[in-house]
């Protein structure tokens, strides 16, 4: 079986090569919404197939591709897959052992912005798995995004109103403009899952929000990211909302 990340590309050469020879291929995007991370529905399909393959018989083994572009998420899957089979019960090391097989400066040479944090927060969502198998994975809360508070160094607070609907997997996105007001530069990105959110509260600091590379040093220690919500009134009918 080969899982190939080919970025929605309709006519797709290694999917046309396998599938000649009777292998099963199965398509991936490269990202979700730029973030080099599947869905959280995409993520389950992945594995569930992976395992169901390899269970059939000991001779089945997988192929995994990435179209140009799609490492990142391609080393995300595996680092997945790794935890989902119990072969590594540290996220960080599981995505660490297929990192160290890339090139120095790879990472840095698809995305301007470091991806690690919301990757080792959607491994933390696979892990839960073994806590609770039979609820996972578990149902898409439908909630509403009151606000986003900006906790910065001495008590400074940036609060932004938001109350929008929000259900599934959620990128929010920090912004601002440079000197001349005319170029946007990224401050920080972090993608979740309302699945997960418990008591209505999403707490991230500086170590759990993907920033430029080596920014780090940018943001004081006591950074922090709050993410307010409130149920839903579930008489309410609401379409996909993009944040």
């Amino acid at each position: 079986m080969l899982f190939n990340f080919e970025g929605g590309k309709k006519d797709n050469q290694i999917a046309s090569i396998y599938s000649y020879y009777d292998m099963s291929v199965m398509g991936y995007p490269r990202n979700y919404e730029g973030c080099p991370l599947l869905t959280m529905e995409m993520i389950h399909h992945f594995l569930r197939s992976s395992e169901s393959w390899l269970s059939l018989s000991q001779d089945n083994f997988l192929l995994i591709h990435s179209e140009h572009g799609g490492w990142p998420v391609l080393a995300f899957a595996l680092a997945a897959l790794l935890v989902y089979l119990k072969r590594c019960s540290d996220e960080r090391k599981a995505l660490g052992m297929d990192c160290r097989h890339a090139p120095d400066g790879l990472a840095e040479l698809f995305s301007p912005i470091d991806p690690v944090p919301s990757q080792l927060r959607y491994l933390n969502y696979v892990s839960k798995r073994h806590t609770s198998p039979e609820l996972w994975p578990p149902v898409d809360k439908m909630l509403n995004l009151n606000c986003i508070i900006i906790r910065k160094e001495e008590c400074e607070i940036i609060e932004v109103n938001v109350h929008c609907p929000v259900q599934g997997d959620i990128v929010i996105e920090c912004i601002s403009l440079d000197e001349d007001f005319e170029h946007e530069v990224m401050v920080f990105r972090a993608m979740f899952s309302t699945a997960f959110i418990e008591d209505n509260l999403l707490v991230l600091d500086r170590d759990q929000i993907d920033i430029l590379w080596d920014t780090k040093h940018r943001f004081p220690v006591d950074f922090r990211v709050e993410a307010i919500f409130s149920d839903m009134d579930m008489s309410t009918t609401i379409g996909k909302s993009k944040l």
